[in-house]
């Protein structure tokens, strides 16, 4: 005769990194934590919620991305600090087991991590958007989307060109350089509020719109005070790069940011297209970025180039295509350089917009050993 198996104690599998907590439940809720105890990703059933760096909690539907208003939200902190102390019970009782992962962990981190969960009140995280706005002067508009988990630094404001007109980030804001003592404290401040949850955080990237906008001189200045006040990172430093308005480096040049830290280098390309370039609202030129992806690689740096799928619509979707093309064709691209492509929305219709992005990463597949990777700006968030 059959026997029913004994009951087992519900397993909670327990991931903790240098800078966060990972917990997956029996019903399969995952909760990742800070090592400041703040909440950054809940999945309470088939939505995952997660929130963001500058104090909002966006929802995943699908491929869609909406806000919670600030009621929902304030309920969502309460709902996940709730959850951890049923978590914090059921393991002092003993009706959860707990299987931790990680390179020497301790049992007491978990419970530690979880009683400061406990105390992230609604206010608090309130809070937090005011601690954000401290350390940052202006907000975080977007990265490209391999470097997401970078600490995004800011020697510098704004744009320097600022006149791109599919640009809803960076238009019309000056440009402007932080003094040494503003870039000091803001060093402090991203520390201050980043807390331990600093050691979570994959690489740096220098902002805003383009940090090689800076003088050899000044942006080497900011790289020292970087690698002193930081520390070391498990990836390299970043930036934006707008070659028609920064000093033309030569390769010895690039070479001594590189032996800094300055690694990766993401340029807006957007169209090889001279007339639908001065369209955007470029220079029509592409010799520039050309000379200064090429001294780049030269140096021995790694480069991103952002391509603007669908812009000038349908008309001009040939030539655009094979005029991109053509002028990264003649960067010496290689296999740890990226090209991203971004997708404009409301520049051809959906379906069309989709066999716009196809077309462009099949002929960029076979053209250049570079990785193809879509870049959704309108998903982006700096999540925590």
């Amino acid at each position: 005769m059959l026997q029913n198996p004994k009951p087992t104690t519900p397993l909670l599998n327990v991931r903790i990194g240098s800078g966060d907590l990972t917990l997956e439940t029996p019903n399969e809720v995952l909760l990742r934590l800070d090592a400041e105890g703040r909440w950054c990703s809940f999945r309470p059933g088939a939505l995952l919620h997660r929130r963001t760096l500058d104090g909002k909690v966006v929802v995943h539907r699908g491929r869609r991305i909406h806000e919670l208003a600030s009621e929902m939200a304030d309920d969502l902190h309460e709902t996940v600090a709730h959850f951890a102390r049923n978590l914090v019970e059921k393991i002092e009782n003993g009706v959860l087991e707990v299987a931790l992962h990680g390179r020497n962990v301790q049992e007491k981190t978990l419970q530690d991590r979880l009683r400061a969960a406990m105390e992230w009140t609604p206010a608090r995280f309130r809070l937090e958007k005011d601690r954000f706005a401290d350390a940052y002067p202006e907000p975080v508009f977007i990265l490209p989307p391999d470097r997401y988990r970078d600490v995004v630094l800011l020697p510098a404001l704004g744009c320097p060109h600022g006149r791109c007109s599919f640009c809803a980030f960076y238009r019309g804001r000056g440009f402007r350089i932080l003094e040494s003592a503003e870039f000091e404290n803001h060093l402090a401040a991203v520390r201050r509020f980043f807390g331990g949850a600093l050691q979570a955080r994959d690489g740096i990237f220098l902002g805003s719109a383009s940090a090689l906008s800076l003088s050899q001189h000044k942006l080497l200045q900011v790289l020292d005070r970087v690698n002193r006040v930081m520390g070391p990172q498990r990836r390299s430093i970043a930036a934006f790069h707008d070659p028609d308005h920064s000093p033309q480096r030569t390769p010895d040049e690039y070479e001594t940011l590189l032996a800094q830290g300055l690694d990766f280098i993401t340029v807006g390309l957007e169209t090889g297209l001279p007339k639908l370039r001065n369209t955007l609202g470029k220079r029509g030129s592409v010799d520039r970025i050309i000379e200064a992806v090429t001294r780049q690689k030269r140096a021995g740096m790694h480069c991103g180039v952002t391509v603007l799928v669908g812009a000038g619509g349908v008309d001009a979707a040939p030539d655009h295509r094979e005029a991109t093309i053509g002028a990264i064709c003649q960067m010496p691209l290689g296999s740890g350089d990226q090209v991203y492509l971004s997708p404009l929305e409301g520049s051809l219709a959906p379906a069309h917009l989709e066999m716009e992005f196809n077309r462009f990463a099949d002929a960029l597949a076979r053209s250049i050993p570079a990785k193809i990777v879509p870049y959704r700006i309108d998903r982006y968030h700096y999540f925590s």
